[in-house]
């Protein structure tokens, strides 16, 4: 498939039907006849989405174009704009070959119209604050308007600001360390946790090769999650919301006497879990089609410890999933905050007299975290919240609570709550 074309189809399912970048990205980049020129369009696109949207609304103002031609000319004018490599006549054809090839060769003027405009469009100054810093750094208005709540302006901009700056990705070590890395002449960086460390894709695939499903890329903020429980000899386990297992194989090596059971709502999510398991060879993990919102009574009081790792916004992963910006709205994270509470009330019910639960998110506003604790707590005299201790010499404390944040930690947004039932 032309290269254009393809990340068209890839924009089109990420943008008009909601699809994670990444697992559309991995299904149909395949069919490109340039993977790296396809990609760049996609991640150029989800990352000046603001920026591209404001040039669009700037020069449609009377009436918005139809989905299908707004994705032509985010393709257009990104290609205009960010792609050095073509002057402007071939990116204006290849857009324009683009609206022949997806049957919209009756809009190929209208659409050379607003490209050739595109370039002259001035984007907002810093007077205009937020929508300045919505175009600029490509967040939608109504988050910067709640981080500016919450964090004021300072915290706000480097939170909005933040990008990795190197093509690291942090793997867990399963059965392997890294002396047996360095025995191989595999290059690595060390990470906080000893079972685990910092490679590019070219190494972790030499890692592969030698040894078989035994390197699991897995952030650092998840990792200590599964070790925030600190705790001794736990019988049984539960996962509550598991899927796609990455936290659950962690516990069952962490915890190899233990008893894990492994749960989500969904069942394609479940056989995720399942395979998950079974690649890594983790018997000790038994999964389990399973509503967390809704009470399991042979859970009641079972439990060591739990594991509430519920649905939330995605705001601390954004870095390496940008569609959660354009995709997510304010009333989601109204609705989370329900589901989120729904959740925790309830898997509580499974933790035995002296067990922990430990609730987490990877998202970094305080309507998903910190306050949907504190409203358990409140409602909760038989739950305390426990001080997590320091793993590593990374994340904010809040009271017992801990958040990290990507430019402070270098790691993604997660937030960390551990909790004991008396």
């Amino acid at each position: 498939m032309n290269k254009v074309r393809c990340a068209y189809e890839i924009l089109n399912d990420i943008l008009r039907n909601k699809s994670y970048s990444n697992i559309s990205l991995n299904k149909k980049l395949p069919f490109s006849d340039d993977k790296a020129f396809t990609t760049r369009i996609v991640l150029g696109v989800l990352e000046k989405y603001f920026e591209l949207e404001y040039i669009i609304k700037s020069l449609t103002e009377k009436k918005s174009p139809k989905p299908v031609i707004k994705i032509i000319l985010y393709i257009g004018i990104y290609l205009l704009k960010y792609c050095d490599r073509l002057n402007d006549k071939n990116a204006i054809n290849m857009t324009l070959k683009l609206a022949e090839e997806i049957g919209k060769s009756s809009n190929k003027g209208f659409i050379n119209a607003i490209l050739v405009k595109s370039k002259s469009v001035k984007l907002p100054e810093e007077n205009d604050f937020i929508n300045y810093l919505s175009v600029k750094y490509s967040y939608p208005e109504w988050l910067i308007n709640l981080y500016l709540k919450h964090f004021g302006k300072d915290f706000t901009e480097k939170l909005i600001t933040y990008k990795k700056e190197d093509d690291l990705i942090h793997f867990r070590l399963h059965s392997i360390s890294t002396e047996d890395l360095k025995n191989n002449n595999i290059e690595f960086t060390v990470s906080p946790l000893n079972d685990a460390c910092y490679m590019t894709i070219e190494n972790a695939k030499k890692a592969d090769n030698l040894f078989p499903d035994k390197i699991v890329a897995q952030s650092l903020s998840s990792m200590l999650v599964c070790r925030a429980f600190d705790a001794i000899n736990p019988q049984n386990i539960l996962d509550a919301c598991a899927a796609p297992g990455g936290k659950s194989v962690y516990l069952s090596k962490l915890y190899k006497d233990a008893q894990i059971i492994a749960c989500d709502i969904h069942e394609h999510r479940v056989k995720l879990i399942e395979k998950y398991k079974n690649r890594l060879k983790c018997p000790n993990i038994n999964t389990m089609l399973c509503d967390a919102a809704k009470n399991k009574s042979a859970f009641n009081e079972k439990f060591d410890c739990v594991l509430c790792d519920v649905l939330c916004s995605g705001l601390g992963i954004v870095d390496s999933k940008p569609d959660i910006l354009i995709n997510r709205c304010e009333d989601d994270i109204k609705k989370l905050s329900t589901i989120q509470k729904n959740i925790l009330q309830n898997v509580s019910n499974y933790v035995k007299k002296g067990g922990i639960l430990i609730y987490s998110t990877c998202t970094i506003l305080p309507e998903e975290n910190q306050l949907v604790v504190n409203e358990f707590l409140n409602s909760n005299k038989n739950f305390i919240s426990v001080k997590i201790k320091p793993l590593v010499n990374k994340g904010t404390p809040i009271n017992d609570f801990i958040q990290f944040y990507p430019f402070k930690d270098n790691t993604e947004g997660f937030f960390i709550a551990k909790l004991m039932r008396l």
